[in-house]
């Protein structure tokens, strides 16, 4: 995994802003039951109306803003991967353009489309 992660370039501002898409949203998520926790302890148990509506509001806010913020985080994702993905096929690529005709044929054509192709991914 080292050799293959040493000879592809990485986009790191890409890979950070993907984890801390992935880490907001999490907080977000976790906050949920939390307010719901503080809305039957000091809303329903108290019969505050106001209080019960305001978190209500809260929650589908952040219910909203953890999805959003997931699919931005899966859409730089599915980024990372497509570039990763097509910088890896180029390099075999090339390296199967360096082989040699008996190199190929101890292989096999229909192996190293495989290995371009499916194993790739």
């Amino acid at each position: 995994m080292l050799a293959i992660f040493s000879r592809i370039k990485m986009r790191t501002r890409q890979v950070v802003s993907v984890v801390i898409f992935v880490l907001i949203a999490s907080i977000l998520q976790m906050m949920i039951p939390m307010l719901v926790s503080i809305m039957i302890d000091d809303g329903v148990s108290k019969s505050n109306e106001k209080l019960i509506i305001t978190l209500g509001i809260a929650m589908m806010v952040f219910s909203v803003l953890a999805a959003v913020i997931g699919m931005i985080s899966a859409s730089i994702s599915a980024s990372i991967t497509t570039q990763f993905c097509a910088d890896l096929r180029g390099k075999i690529f090339h390296k199967v353009q360096s082989f040699s005709a008996a190199e190929i044929d101890k292989f096999g054509t229909s192996s190293l489309i495989t290995r371009n192709t499916t194993d790739v991914t």
